[in-house]
């Protein structure tokens, strides 16, 4: 497993991620290594870090992860208190992500679906 795999896992059992999915923690990884969206991770995550997970596995568990969303807050507000003796009344994280617009569909863009509702618009 090449070394930024193993470190990554590293730091994600430490947060206490270890009894999430594995795919998620891949995902997870593998975002950070590359980010890209849809199923593109699992392409990256076998030829980067020779890990393998089917895309029936992903879309088995893709509508679980909101499920998981509590959990990983409290484990990462957890550890942020114990090693970073963190205090808060609030946090704010940033979810969203970058997209462009455009009226033609290429190899890269294609018609979809589209958190802004426009899913007659191409979008990567």
């Amino acid at each position: 497993m090449p070394f930024f795999n193993r470190r990554i896992n590293a730091v994600q059992d430490k947060i206490g991620f270890g009894d999430l999915p594995r795919l998620l923690n891949d995902l997870v990884t593998v975002r950070i290594f590359e980010p890209a969206s849809k199923l593109r991770p699992l392409e990256l995550l076998d030829d980067y870090f020779g890990i393998k997970h089917s895309r029936k596995t992903y879309h088995k568990m893709a509508p679980k992860c909101i499920g998981f969303k509590e959990t990983v807050e409290q484990k990462v507000i957890a550890f942020a208190k114990e090693y970073y003796a963190f205090r808060f009344d609030i946090v704010f994280y940033d979810v969203t992500t970058l997209y462009f617009e455009t009226f033609e569909e290429d190899g890269l863009r294609r018609n979809g679906f589209s958190k802004g509702d426009k899913p007659q618009q191409p979008r990567y």
